[in-house]
Protein backbone atom coordinates (compact mmCIF):
# COMPACT_ATOMS: atom_id res chain seq x y z
CA UNK A 1 0.00 0.00 0.00
CA UNK A 2 2.45 2.37 1.11
CA UNK A 3 4.91 0.85 -1.39
CA UNK A 4 2.45 2.21 -4.00
CA UNK A 5 1.75 5.69 -3.75
CA UNK A 6 0.34 5.82 -7.35
CA UNK A 7 -2.41 2.95 -6.44
CA UNK A 8 -3.01 4.44 -3.48
CA UNK A 9 -3.30 8.18 -4.73
CA UNK A 10 -6.12 6.58 -7.30
CA UNK A 11 -8.18 5.23 -4.86
CA UNK A 12 -8.23 8.34 -2.79
CA UNK A 13 -9.24 10.51 -5.27
CA UNK A 14 -11.95 8.16 -6.24
CA UNK A 15 -13.48 8.48 -3.30
CA UNK A 16 -14.21 11.73 -3.76
CA UNK A 17 -16.84 10.71 -6.10
CA UNK A 18 -18.62 9.53 -2.98
CA UNK A 19 -19.84 13.12 -2.71
CA UNK A 20 -21.65 13.28 -6.01
CA UNK A 21 -19.71 15.97 -7.67
CA UNK A 22 -19.38 19.39 -6.19
CA UNK A 23 -21.70 21.97 -5.84
CA UNK A 24 -23.45 23.33 -8.85
CA UNK A 25 -21.68 26.74 -10.84
CA UNK A 26 -18.47 27.93 -9.73
CA UNK A 27 -17.13 31.66 -9.60
CA UNK A 28 -13.88 32.83 -10.10
CA UNK A 29 -11.62 33.40 -6.78
CA UNK A 30 -8.88 34.69 -7.94
CA UNK A 31 -7.99 36.83 -11.15
CA UNK A 32 -7.85 34.15 -14.58
CA UNK A 33 -4.43 33.44 -15.47
CA UNK A 34 -2.83 30.67 -16.82
CA UNK A 35 -1.32 28.06 -14.41
CA UNK A 36 -3.15 29.24 -11.45
CA UNK A 37 -2.80 25.86 -9.33
CA UNK A 38 -2.43 21.94 -9.78
CA UNK A 39 -4.12 21.52 -6.31
CA UNK A 40 -6.33 22.93 -4.28
CA UNK A 41 -3.37 23.75 -2.12
CA UNK A 42 -2.04 25.83 -4.82
CA UNK A 43 -5.02 28.03 -3.96
CA UNK A 44 -4.79 28.54 -0.37
CA UNK A 45 -1.16 28.88 -1.29
CA UNK A 46 -2.64 32.21 -3.39
CA UNK A 47 -4.59 33.72 -0.47
CA UNK A 48 -8.50 31.79 -1.40
CA UNK A 49 -9.83 30.53 1.72
CA UNK A 50 -9.01 26.72 2.31
CA UNK A 51 -12.76 25.56 2.75
CA UNK A 52 -13.59 27.48 -0.36
CA UNK A 53 -11.40 27.02 -2.95
CA UNK A 54 -10.85 23.99 -5.28
CA UNK A 55 -8.28 23.88 -8.49
CA UNK A 56 -10.55 23.81 -11.74
CA UNK A 57 -8.61 23.17 -14.88
CA UNK A 58 -5.63 25.02 -13.81
CA UNK A 59 -8.08 27.90 -12.28
CA UNK A 60 -8.85 28.44 -8.36
CA UNK A 61 -12.62 28.47 -8.44
CA UNK A 62 -14.47 29.13 -5.20
CA UNK A 63 -18.46 27.70 -5.12
CA UNK A 64 -21.46 29.45 -5.91
CA UNK A 65 -24.54 29.05 -4.02
CA UNK A 66 -22.79 28.34 -0.75
CA UNK A 67 -26.17 28.79 1.51
CA UNK A 68 -27.16 28.53 4.82
CA UNK A 69 -30.12 30.84 4.88
CA UNK A 70 -32.51 28.49 6.48
CA UNK A 71 -30.41 27.84 9.56
CA UNK A 72 -33.03 29.01 12.05
CA UNK A 73 -36.16 28.48 9.72
CA UNK A 74 -36.27 24.47 9.85
CA UNK A 75 -39.17 22.39 10.23
CA UNK A 76 -39.22 18.64 10.84
CA UNK A 77 -42.23 16.94 9.80
CA UNK A 78 -42.85 13.17 10.46
CA UNK A 79 -44.76 11.49 7.67
CA UNK A 80 -48.88 11.96 8.81
CA UNK A 81 -49.91 9.41 6.07
CA UNK A 82 -47.13 7.47 5.39
CA UNK A 83 -46.87 6.58 1.15
CA UNK A 84 -44.22 3.69 -0.07
CA UNK A 85 -40.69 5.09 -0.32
CA UNK A 86 -38.82 3.29 -3.15
CA UNK A 87 -34.75 2.86 -2.25
CA UNK A 88 -32.50 1.82 -5.40
CA UNK A 89 -28.99 0.80 -4.48
CA UNK A 90 -26.19 0.52 -7.26
CA UNK A 91 -23.59 -1.00 -5.80
CA UNK A 92 -20.34 -1.34 -7.68
CA UNK A 93 -16.46 -1.11 -7.31
CA UNK A 94 -14.01 1.77 -7.55
CA UNK A 95 -13.81 0.98 -11.46
CA UNK A 96 -17.49 1.86 -11.13
CA UNK A 97 -17.93 -2.47 -12.41
CA UNK A 98 -21.03 -3.54 -11.22
CA UNK A 99 -21.09 -5.85 -7.85
CA UNK A 100 -23.93 -8.69 -8.45
CA UNK A 101 -24.87 -10.94 -5.65
CA UNK A 102 -24.14 -8.94 -2.75
CA UNK A 103 -26.08 -9.31 -0.05
CA UNK A 104 -27.89 -5.94 1.39
CA UNK A 105 -30.58 -5.83 4.22
CA UNK A 106 -32.79 -3.11 5.14
CA UNK A 107 -32.63 -2.60 9.11
CA UNK A 108 -34.75 -0.04 11.07
CA UNK A 109 -32.49 2.77 12.93
CA UNK A 110 -33.55 1.61 15.82
CA UNK A 111 -31.79 -1.90 15.31
CA UNK A 112 -28.57 -1.02 15.72
CA UNK A 113 -27.23 -4.65 15.16
CA UNK A 114 -29.94 -5.23 12.18
CA UNK A 115 -31.12 -8.36 14.52
CA UNK A 116 -34.42 -7.77 12.67
CA UNK A 117 -34.00 -7.09 8.86
CA UNK A 118 -36.96 -5.30 7.27
CA UNK A 119 -35.71 -6.71 4.34
CA UNK A 120 -32.99 -8.81 2.81
CA UNK A 121 -31.99 -9.10 -0.80
CA UNK A 122 -29.11 -9.71 -3.26
CA UNK A 123 -27.76 -7.32 -5.97
CA UNK A 124 -28.93 -8.38 -9.56
CA UNK A 125 -26.46 -8.69 -12.49
CA UNK A 126 -26.49 -5.24 -12.93
CA UNK A 127 -25.80 -4.24 -9.05
CA UNK A 128 -28.75 -3.07 -8.69
CA UNK A 129 -31.05 -3.97 -5.42
CA UNK A 130 -34.63 -2.24 -4.96
CA UNK A 131 -35.89 -2.24 -1.52
CA UNK A 132 -39.96 -0.62 -0.67
CA UNK A 133 -40.79 1.13 2.99
CA UNK A 134 -43.30 3.39 4.11
CA UNK A 135 -41.93 6.81 4.40
CA UNK A 136 -41.83 7.19 8.12
CA UNK A 137 -38.97 4.39 8.56
CA UNK A 138 -35.89 5.75 9.45
CA UNK A 139 -33.46 3.22 8.05
CA UNK A 140 -29.92 2.21 6.84
CA UNK A 141 -28.60 -0.78 4.25
CA UNK A 142 -25.82 -2.74 5.47
CA UNK A 143 -23.78 -5.25 2.80
CA UNK A 144 -20.72 -7.39 2.85
CA UNK A 145 -18.89 -9.56 0.57
CA UNK A 146 -15.61 -11.44 0.45
CA UNK A 147 -13.16 -8.72 -0.37
CA UNK A 148 -15.45 -6.26 0.44
CA UNK A 149 -15.15 -3.93 3.73
CA UNK A 150 -18.37 -4.50 5.61
CA UNK A 151 -20.54 -1.42 5.45
CA UNK A 152 -23.58 0.91 6.69
CA UNK A 153 -25.27 3.26 4.24
CA UNK A 154 -27.61 5.62 6.12
CA UNK A 155 -30.73 6.45 4.62
CA UNK A 156 -30.89 10.57 3.14
CA UNK A 157 -33.85 12.70 4.66
CA UNK A 158 -36.29 14.69 2.33
CA UNK A 159 -36.34 18.22 1.99
CA UNK A 160 -38.53 20.42 0.61
CA UNK A 161 -38.93 24.38 0.56
CA UNK A 162 -41.67 26.03 1.59
CA UNK A 163 -41.09 30.06 1.22
CA UNK A 164 -38.17 30.42 3.40
CA UNK A 165 -38.78 27.50 5.28
CA UNK A 166 -36.51 24.34 4.97
CA UNK A 167 -38.95 20.91 6.01
CA UNK A 168 -36.95 17.58 6.50
CA UNK A 169 -38.88 14.73 6.57
CA UNK A 170 -37.49 10.64 7.23
CA UNK A 171 -37.47 9.69 3.66
CA UNK A 172 -38.68 10.97 0.21
CA UNK A 173 -41.57 9.31 -1.66
CA UNK A 174 -41.36 7.98 -4.86
CA UNK A 175 -37.91 7.02 -5.82
CA UNK A 176 -34.63 7.60 -4.13
CA UNK A 177 -31.17 6.00 -5.59
CA UNK A 178 -27.95 5.79 -3.83
CA UNK A 179 -24.46 5.30 -5.49
CA UNK A 180 -23.24 2.87 -3.21
CA UNK A 181 -19.64 2.01 -3.21
CA UNK A 182 -17.71 -1.91 -2.34
CA UNK A 183 -14.60 -0.71 -1.28
CA UNK A 184 -11.29 -2.39 -0.88
CA UNK A 185 -11.09 -3.96 2.64
CA UNK A 186 -7.46 -1.74 3.15
CA UNK A 187 -9.42 1.43 1.84
CA UNK A 188 -9.79 2.79 4.96
CA UNK A 189 -5.97 1.77 6.22
CA UNK A 190 -4.98 4.14 2.85
CA UNK A 191 -6.75 6.97 4.54
CA UNK A 192 -5.21 6.49 7.92
CA UNK A 193 -1.63 6.43 6.08
CA UNK A 194 -2.46 8.99 3.66
CA UNK A 195 -2.84 11.64 7.36
CA UNK A 196 -0.49 9.30 9.40
CA UNK A 197 -2.96 7.80 11.08
CA UNK A 198 -2.81 4.03 12.94
CA UNK A 199 -6.36 2.80 12.24
CA UNK A 200 -7.61 0.94 15.55
CA UNK A 201 -8.93 -2.83 14.86
CA UNK A 202 -11.68 -2.19 17.29
CA UNK A 203 -12.64 1.17 15.62
CA UNK A 204 -14.88 2.28 13.05
CA UNK A 205 -15.16 5.15 10.11
CA UNK A 206 -17.27 7.31 8.77
CA UNK A 207 -17.29 9.30 5.42
CA UNK A 208 -19.83 12.15 5.15
CA UNK A 209 -21.33 14.16 2.75
CA UNK A 210 -21.92 17.80 3.99
CA UNK A 211 -25.02 19.77 2.57
CA UNK A 212 -26.07 23.08 2.86
CA UNK A 213 -29.64 24.74 2.55
CA UNK A 214 -29.95 24.32 -1.20
CA UNK A 215 -31.60 20.50 -1.49
CA UNK A 216 -28.97 17.97 -2.78
CA UNK A 217 -26.56 20.66 -2.84
CA UNK A 218 -23.22 19.90 -1.28
CA UNK A 219 -21.39 22.48 1.66
CA UNK A 220 -18.30 24.47 1.45
CA UNK A 221 -17.37 26.22 4.72
CA UNK A 222 -18.48 23.24 7.44
CA UNK A 223 -16.61 22.14 9.98
CA UNK A 224 -17.57 18.55 11.38
CA UNK A 225 -17.06 16.41 14.83
CA UNK A 226 -18.19 13.71 16.55
CA UNK A 227 -19.76 13.83 19.86
CA UNK A 228 -18.05 14.38 23.54
CA UNK A 229 -16.72 10.65 24.26
CA UNK A 230 -15.48 9.43 21.07
CA UNK A 231 -11.96 9.98 22.47
CA UNK A 232 -9.57 9.27 19.41
CA UNK A 233 -11.54 10.06 17.09
CA UNK A 234 -9.97 12.32 13.98
CA UNK A 235 -11.87 14.31 11.38
CA UNK A 236 -9.65 14.90 7.92
CA UNK A 237 -11.52 17.22 4.97
CA UNK A 238 -11.54 16.30 0.92
CA UNK A 239 -9.17 18.10 -0.76
CA UNK A 240 -8.66 17.78 -4.01
CA UNK A 241 -9.64 13.38 -3.44
CA UNK A 242 -7.00 13.38 -0.57
CA UNK A 243 -8.02 13.92 3.13
CA UNK A 244 -5.94 16.39 5.07
CA UNK A 245 -5.86 18.12 8.30
CA UNK A 246 -8.21 21.24 7.86
CA UNK A 247 -10.92 23.41 9.73
CA UNK A 248 -13.97 22.92 7.09
CA UNK A 249 -15.52 21.29 3.87
CA UNK A 250 -14.57 22.26 0.16
CA UNK A 251 -16.67 22.75 -2.66
CA UNK A 252 -16.70 18.67 -2.52
CA UNK A 253 -18.62 18.84 1.06
CA UNK A 254 -16.35 15.84 2.42
CA UNK A 255 -15.18 14.86 5.83
CA UNK A 256 -13.59 11.80 6.59
CA UNK A 257 -14.10 10.49 10.43
CA UNK A 258 -11.50 7.43 11.49
CA UNK A 259 -11.40 5.52 14.69
CA UNK A 260 -14.93 5.98 15.46
CA UNK A 261 -15.95 4.05 18.74
CA UNK A 262 -18.84 1.75 17.42
CA UNK A 263 -21.96 2.13 19.04
CA UNK A 264 -24.39 4.79 18.65
CA UNK A 265 -22.34 8.17 17.62
CA UNK A 266 -23.74 11.71 17.06
CA UNK A 267 -22.34 13.63 14.44
CA UNK A 268 -22.47 16.94 14.28
CA UNK A 269 -22.03 19.99 11.74
CA UNK A 270 -21.84 23.60 12.09
CA UNK A 271 -20.76 26.51 9.69
CA UNK A 272 -16.74 27.37 10.76
CA UNK A 273 -16.98 30.77 10.24
CA UNK A 274 -20.04 31.85 12.50
CA UNK A 275 -20.01 28.45 14.77
CA UNK A 276 -23.86 28.46 13.95
CA UNK A 277 -25.42 24.86 14.08
CA UNK A 278 -26.29 23.35 10.76
CA UNK A 279 -27.21 19.88 11.41
CA UNK A 280 -26.61 16.31 13.16
CA UNK A 281 -27.30 12.99 12.88
CA UNK A 282 -26.78 9.85 15.35
CA UNK A 283 -25.30 7.15 13.10
CA UNK A 284 -24.20 3.59 13.86
CA UNK A 285 -20.69 2.69 13.59
CA UNK A 286 -19.31 -0.72 13.37
CA UNK A 287 -15.34 -2.12 13.86
CA UNK A 288 -14.05 -2.44 10.70
CA UNK A 289 -16.71 -1.14 9.16
CA UNK A 290 -17.35 2.26 7.04
CA UNK A 291 -20.42 4.18 7.84
CA UNK A 292 -21.53 6.41 5.01
CA UNK A 293 -24.32 9.51 5.74
CA UNK A 294 -25.32 12.61 4.18
CA UNK A 295 -25.68 15.43 6.88
CA UNK A 296 -27.67 18.15 6.09
CA UNK A 297 -29.65 20.95 8.00
CA UNK A 298 -31.67 19.84 11.13
CA UNK A 299 -34.30 21.92 13.36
Amino acid sequence: MVARPRRAAARLATLASLGAGLAGGCSFALEVGDDQCETDRDCVARGAPSELSACDGGVCRTPAGVDFSCLGRLREEPTLEPVEAVQRLFLHDLNNVALPGVPVQLCAVGDIECTQPIDRRETDAGGRVEFRVETNYRVYFQYWAPGILPAVLHSDAAYRREGSTLVVEPLAAGVTDYDAFGLPLDVVATLASAVGETLAPDRGSAFVRVLGCEPGAPSAGVSVEAEAGADGARVYYDRGGTPVAADATNASGLAFLLNLPPGLVTIRAKVRRTGQALGERTVIIRAATMTALTLGPTP
